[in-house]
């Protein structure tokens, strides 16, 4: 009987901690964004950088071990990035958006867990740095990622650099996203395309 009031105990210690470092965290990201909209969640074992590049709008709500990166600079290079996230977003767990660009989300877009939402790699497209080693590379991008209103982006699926995804559209599990998907559509497979029209 003592064990199970110990371990209640510790449970309930837990959740208290963990409550109170993600208000920590969020009121460390609110100060450190371009800008911020009210109804901000990140839960506090998020991986963030360059939050003044970063804007969001009101119910914002990211679960755990998301990844929200804008890198301005690396190895060397200088960026100009820019990601402007719109209201009602939601993302499940270890979702990944990095830019080194422009990341324009609109409003009411829900993320499954383990979507990635990227514009960039390591190389610039023409081999030339194939005997660098790869975190040493240049970092290259296409083009802007714009995902329009009412997306939904299932478990799993990665919209790369040059990407225009289409408002009300839905993106399957898995889908690898390179070609610009038209509004109303459902998109699935590798690379994604269009199997039906809503």
């Amino acid at each position: 009987m003592i064990t199970n009031i110990i371990v209640r105990i510790v449970i309930l210690l837990r959740k208290k901690y963990i409550k109170l470092m993600d208000k920590i965290f969020q009121i460390h990201c609110c100060h450190s964004l371009k800008s911020c909209g009210n109804n901000f969640y990140i839960s506090y074992d998020s991986t963030v950088m360059g939050l003044n590049h970063i804007m969001i709008g009101d119910n914002f709500n990211a679960h755990a071990r998301l990844k929200l990166r804008a890198f301005d600079s690396y190895e060397g290079q200088e960026y100009s990035p820019s990601v402007k996230i719109g209201n009602n977003f939601y993302a499940g767990t270890d979702c990944h958006i990095g830019t080194i660009g422009c990341i324009t989300i609109g409003n009411n877009v829900t993320l499954a867990s383990k979507v990635c939402i990227i514009d960039h790699s390591h190389g610039i497209g023409d081999y030339s740095d194939i005997n660098i080693p790869v975190l040493k590379r240049r970092l290259g991008k296409k083009g802007s990622i714009s995902i329009e209103d009412n997306v939904w982006i299932c478990e799993g699926a990665i919209i790369l650099s040059g990407v225009k995804i289409g408002q009300n559209s839905i993106i399957g599990a898995n889908a690898v996203v390179t070609h610009n998907i038209p509004a109303n559509s459902i998109a699935a497979g590798i690379p994604a395309k269009v199997i039906k029209k809503l």
